[in-house]
Parts: structure tokens; sequence; C-alpha cells
């Protein structure tokens, strides 16, 4: 708590912030207008209604398929070895333990399942 200069009882300081909240709550709660796509229940829940997606433009459209047509696509292994002809030692600083490394760079592709596909 002195890292951070907080008091070592925390209590005041908890009931000024839970007061400062419970304040702005209240005034966001008071300038919601009948119109609005938001709304407090009689539990003080917020409620907000889904917006409506709106169109893409067209030159959106047109931006994001001229760009996903410039991105080379990559084999990980190839990518690998790649990296590894940069940097010889890329492989060695695996935070993994060395007796359950996969042995090639090809391998540990395999071995370690990637989330986020290579494009």
């Amino acid at each position: 708590m002195n890292a951070l200069g907080l008091p070592a009882a925390p209590t005041q300081l908890l009931t000024d912030h839970a007061t400062a909240l419970e304040t702005a709550y209240r005034e966001l709660a008071a300038r919601l207008g009948e119109d609005t796509p938001a709304s407090i229940d009689a539990d003080g829940k917020l409620h907000v209604a889904a917006l409506d997606a709106k169109a893409e433009p067209a030159s959106l459209v047109d931006l994001r398929r001229r760009v996903e047509a410039m991105i080379p696509r990559v084999d990980l292994p190839e990518l690998v070895t790649e990296v590894m002809s940069w940097h010889p030692g890329f492989t060695e600083r695996s935070p993994t333990p060395r007796a359950t490394r996969p042995a090639s760079p090809t391998s540990a592709c395999r071995w370690r399942p990637c989330s986020v596909p290579m494009r």
C-alpha cells in the first residue's frame, strides 16, 4: 500500500470512491431521456439497446479486398526456417525446457498449435 500511496485503512477511500461513482451514475440516469437507446430499471441496472448496423461503404469494401490481396500467404514452417537463417540462436531462446522441445523448427510448428492463421 505504501508504494501506491494508499492509506493503511482504506475504508474511507473506498467510501469516497463509491459515493463519487454513485453520484455519477445518478447524474447519468437523470440525463437519460425517453428517446435514448439506454435506460436504467428499478433495480438500478443499465440497459442499452442494440444499435443498428450501418452498411459498409463501397470504398471500405474495396480497400479491404485490395489490402487482403497484398498480404502474402506464408507457410509457418518456412517462416520459422527463414527467421532461423537471420538469427541462428532463435530456437535456443524458447521458454520450453530443451528436453521437451521438438527436434526441428518444422516439427515445432506442428507441435505447438498456432491460433492465428498466417497469411
